[in-house]
């Protein structure tokens, strides 16, 4: 005779594993409750019905293709068309062929669908909706489709900062908390923000249910992270707008301190994007015998486009503040990734520092 195992749902039944793009990775305990949680809060967040299709493009060791794709579309019944890897060629033809009418996306594959030659089917689709990191009213308009923002981590287990899709959106906003959380947005004095003010965003749930259940054999960082009633260090710098929208500013970590000054590579890296001929921008800091860190640039250009080093920080010089403007500028073809195609800073970093100690050892 069998017995069946009696289940809790607080048991233990995945390790996921953090990217990593600007620490060691550590693996987030997720438990039956997590996922049961994540069917019912991300159907409802996607309003998926029977009749959806939802296009799963990234890997499955990824909390995205769990929470967000997979788990809410079998608790509705929805089909799943699912690609082996993505292929920004070949994409638009797997819609035309198999209908999916619901994606979630992260900002690499779009760009990668902008840089494409416009097809005969990027605004003729079955899509009803896009689920990605905030409203972007430019891909609404280049694909015809309805873009809701979203903020969530694998800590998370789905979202806890969301559009909803009845909800017009505003354009690079994320949304609105969502159902099942609370959030708080707190600044470096551990006061509440205000309107506007930048500060991490903090979000309280359970424990096991509506957030992860610790990091594996990592009570330090578990105990870092998360509190005892709940509230979840997300380590995400966020502003909140007199009409409660939530905008995304940049990883906590992601900061660089020149000459004393707190300055967000993300900044850099939107007033890099904006010039013509850059691609992706990747923005770190680097030593100064004077500032002690200055920012440095690394550029992959568009196609067929050119620019200089002098070129794109002269660009940089109209548009930032003396300290935020690039002091170096290399340029590369690609970069390294972490998960989900984001920029591994962390190597970069690595890559420059080994560069700087070989410079040393052969001056």
């Amino acid at each position: 005779r069998y017995d069946k195992p009696k289940l809790n749902p607080l048991d233990t039944c995945a390790v996921l594993y953090t990217s990593g793009t600007t620490s060691r990775p550590k693996g987030v305990m997720i438990t039956q409750g997590n996922y049961v949680w994540s069917a019912e809060i991300m159907s409802r967040t996607q309003g998926l019905r029977e009749t959806d299709r939802h296009l799963v493009c990234l890997p499955y060791f990824h909390i995205n293709a769990q929470t967000y794709s997979t788990l809410p579309s079998l608790a509705v019944g929805a089909d799943i068309v699912l690609m082996e890897r993505f292929s920004k060629t070949r994409f638009w033809n797997i819609v035309q062929e198999h209908k999916p009418t619901v994606w979630s996306y992260v900002p690499a594959l779009t760009k990668m669908l902008v840089m494409e030659p416009p097809g005969p089917h990027e605004k003729n689709h079955s899509f009803r909706l896009w689920g990605g990191g905030a409203v972007a009213t430019a891909l609404e308009q280049k694909f015809n489709v309805r873009t809701i923002g979203w903020f969530g981590m694998t800590e998370t287990i789905t979202t806890p900062v969301v559009t909803s899709p009845i909800d017009p959106g505003k354009n690079r906003a994320v949304g609105f908390v969502n159902p099942g959380y609370r959030i708080r947005i707190v600044g470096e004095d551990g006061k509440p923000c205000g309107p506007n003010e930048t500060g991490e965003l903090e979000i309280l749930g359970v424990p096991g249910i509506s957030l992860m259940k610790g990091y594996l054999k990592n009570p330090e960082a578990t105990a870092e992270a998360l509190s005892p009633e709940g509230w979840f260090k997300t380590g995400d710098n966020v502003t909140i707008d007199e009409e409660g929208y939530v905008f995304y500013v940049n990883r906590k970590k992601d900061m660089l301190k020149v000459g004393g000054e707190n300055v967000a590579s993300s900044e850099i890296e939107r007033v890099l994007m904006m010039h013509p001929a850059v691609y992706e921008a990747a923005v770190i800091g680097i030593p100064d015998n004077v500032l002690q860190e200055v920012p440095k640039a690394f550029i992959i250009l568009n196609p067929g486009k050119s620019a200089s080093e002098q070129e794109i920080i002269d660009y940089c010089k109209g548009k930032l503040a003396t300290f935020k403007v690039p002091r170096a500028v290399e340029f590369r073809k690609e970069f390294p990734r972490a998960t989900l195609e984001k920029v591994a800073k962390k190597q970069l970093a690595e890559e420059e520092s080994e560069k700087r100690r070989a410079a040393t050892t052969s001056g």
